[in-house]
């Protein structure tokens, strides 16, 4: 193939929620999830990062 070129595949969506998720209710679970897949493919997050997730769940879960 040369460089450059792409294979489109075509994968079939699954709806599996009957509604939104309530982004306030789940934030830490969404902060927790996203850092995890972050940590697992290469450390991609930077200690300030990992900071400031942690102050983001501490200051939800404070209810400040």
């Amino acid at each position: 193939m040369p460089l450059g070129s792409y294979i489109m595949l075509k994968i079939a969506a699954v709806e599996w929620k009957e509604k939104p998720l309530d982004y306030e209710k789940k934030k830490v679970s969404f902060l927790l999830e996203g850092t995890e897949c972050n940590i697992s493919h290469g450390d991609r997050l930077s200690p300030g990062d990992k900071k400031r997730i942690a102050r983001e769940i501490g200051h939800f879960r404070s209810g400040m």
